[in-house]
């Protein structure tokens, strides 16, 4: 109860976040999928950026089903999960039987409380985090039980507590490697029987791990890493792994996006100090690999459930992430907890009064840090503020100046994506947004300049090739602009504003047929009603002298949107159809709605324009 309370408290700032422009909208506010907890089939099959985790989809699901769009509900999930493994942690240190109850419940509470921790619980896209480690911690827990009784039913827990992690979040795959982490400081390294039960973890494991790298490639997400050499991924190693353990003792200066360094430059000194803190990680563990193996098996299991997120595998665009630490730091909280053991007792075998004051001090300390970290989740505009404030990068000022241009703040969204430009040229998002502004002003030609480069950074991005397929169809170069939304649909056979686009130079080259088609599409896709694509689409149909089927597009706007071209052009199709009543009805209503109509079709209709003024 007091560990729940504590970390209650320390969230507080949660209950008043919103969503942020980072995930969330792919995950949630555009997510059509999360809308129907009957949409098995989506939920269950459909990668989200490039991550397969259904159980997470779902989790999600639950959440739209009580809230909608609300995020009241789903940051209250993310922190019930939060507070439920703080309190699985506990039960994992007394099962793994080398502590008191006070150090376990003061590692649950560092747990539940430290600033690395609020990434994961404040950002309602990091679901995948908490719920993922909860499944996980289960697992380690059942395992342990199932090393006390030898009774192999109590194996299956494991796996299928293991199973619903992989499921929702593909970090898990490293689960059997922890579990043979346990089994080392357990002294059952050496029996075959503990590699053979292992068996179908390790299988689990690989699959899902070849099915999330061909996700994430498929994404885009290790084109940045990617451009570094071995030796500079092996620096960016090290200094994850240093700066993790470095950030959990001193937990400040802590934001949503560090940026790599750039590739091919010198990397700052920290990078190149870091190798000799691992060497002594290592010599560290392999000293107590026999002697005290409690202090080796934190390290490993500190090192093992990092190993993913440093880069040697690249992914993503982040050298280090706050979200990453989530379940590694508890390696270091049992590093601290085993130090601090011999000290808790004096003497007398009393509590350490000095030892205990101590630590509820950097709780309190701890607490209000997480307290201002999470504050800063409020929204995408405190967020990226404060990104750019504490590690200026170029993914910070693409995401800030995204907000400015919803806020129709051009001036300053085009100020930030020229500023992530200038940090090193490697965000494509940048250029293509700087792009949309050049294309918004009609500088078409430095639009074009902006999609050329976004392009020549990532070949897979489907809006670089939309926009400049727009771009130039608006100077004159259609074929060069079919070529591009023909590439941006064989990257996504979804988007509907290729289909548009395209659907609309065809329709520009006469070629109607292939319009109706393209429109047909982007309707089916999209999803939602369109006045103005039925209203091209009859037009279309009006031009092959398909007028029943025009005139059924017609009908379709209207019931849309009530405009006086409309009226006018399924007046004509009501004429074509020797439906002449109707269509002076309709003609009426395009001179009531003030539109202009020429006076031959007017008067071929006996209608005198005299008699019809706008709004009569």
């Amino acid at each position: 109860m007091v560990l729940a309370i504590a970390i209650t408290i320390t969230y507080l700032p949660v209950f008043n976040a919103g969503f942020v422009n980072w995930d969330d909208e792919d995950y949630v506010l555009n997510n059509s999928d999360i809308q129907s907890l009957t949409n098995f089939n989506e939920l269950l099959t459909k990668p989200v950026q490039g991550n397969y985790h259904p159980l997470t989809m779902y989790s999600l699901a639950i959440n739209f089903a009580i809230s909608g769009k609300n995020p009241f509900s789903y940051h209250a999930f993310n922190l019930i999960l939060h507070v439920i493994n703080s309190i699985l942690v506990f039960f994992f240190i007394i099962r793994l039987g080398s502590f008191s109850v006070w150090i376990a419940f003061a590692i649950a509470l560092l747990f539940g409380i430290h600033p690395l921790h609020v990434e994961s619980v404040a950002w309602v896209s990091e679901r995948k985090d908490v719920l993922y480690s909860l499944f996980f911690l289960l697992g380690l827990i059942f395992y342990l039980i199932y090393l006390e009784k030898r009774k192999w039913a109590f194996l299956l827990p494991v796996l299928i507590f293991f199973i619903l992690s992989l499921l929702s979040k593909p970090a898990a795959v490293i689960f059997p490697l922890v579990l043979l982490s346990i089994d080392f400081y357990k002294n059952r390294i050496n029996q075959l029987g503990s590699y053979i039960e292992k068996l179908p973890f390790l299988l689990l494991s690989v699959l899902m791990g070849l099915l999330s790298m061909q996700g994430q490639k498929s994404a885009g997400a290790t084109l940045f890493a990617e451009s570094f050499s071995f030796i500079e991924r092996l620096l960016i190693a090290c200094y994850g792994i240093m700066m993790y353990a470095v950030k959990t003792v001193f937990p400040i200066g802590l934001c949503a996006f560090y940026p790599f360094p750039e590739p091919s430059s010198t990397f700052p000194t920290v990078y190149y100090i870091a190798p000799f803190f691992c060497l002594i990680l290592l010599l560290l563990m392999v000293r107590t690999f026999r002697s005290n193996r409690i202090i080796a098996f934190a390290i490993i299991f500190y090192l093992l459930n990092l190993l993913l997120v440093i880069q040697l595998i690249p992914v993503g665009n982040a050298v280090i992430a706050d979200r990453y630490a989530y379940l590694p730091i508890l390696g270091l909280f049992i590093l601290i907890g085993h130090f601090s053991t011999k000290y808790f007792f004096d003497a007398k075998g009393k509590v350490n009064i000095i030892l205990v004051t101590g630590f509820a001090v950097i709780a309190i300390v701890l607490m209000k840090l997480s307290y201002t970290q999470a504050a800063t989740w409020k929204n995408g505009e405190a967020l990226w503020d404060q990104a750019i404030k504490v590690a200026p990068g170029s993914r910070a000022y693409v995401n800030r100046g995204l907000l400015y241009k919803r806020a129709g703040n051009s001036e300053k969204a085009f100020e930030c994506y020229s500023k992530a430009i200038a940090l090193g040229n490697r965000e494509p998002d940048a250029w293509v947004n700087r792009g949309n502004i050049y294309f918004a002003n009609r500088d078409y030609a430095n639009a074009i300049k902006d999609y050329n480069q976004c392009i020549s950074l990532s070949k897979i991005n489907v809006k670089a090739y939309e926009n400049r397929g727009a771009a130039f169809a608006s100077t004159g170069e259609p074929e060069k602009a079919l070529a591009d939304f023909n590439t941006a649909l064989s990257l996504d056979s979804n988007s509907h504003s290729a289909y548009a686009n395209r659907a609309m130079l065809r329709m520009s080259k006469g070629d109607y047929e292939a319009a109706i088609n393209d429109f047909s599409s982007y309707l089916r896709i999209k999803n939602e009603p369109n006045p103005d694509i039925w209203s091209f689409m009859g037009e279309a149909n009006f031009r092959l002298g398909r007028f029943e089927e025009a005139l059924n597009c017609y009908d379709e706007a209207l019931k849309l949107k009530q405009t006086g071209l409309y009226y006018l052009n399924r007046s004509m199709i009501l004429f074509q159809l020797n439906r002449k009543e109707e269509s002076v009805i309709d003609a009426v209503k395009a001179l009531e709605n003030g539109h202009n109509i020429n006076p031959e079709y007017l008067k071929s209709l006996g209608i005198n324009p005299a008699d019809y003024v706008k709004g009569k």
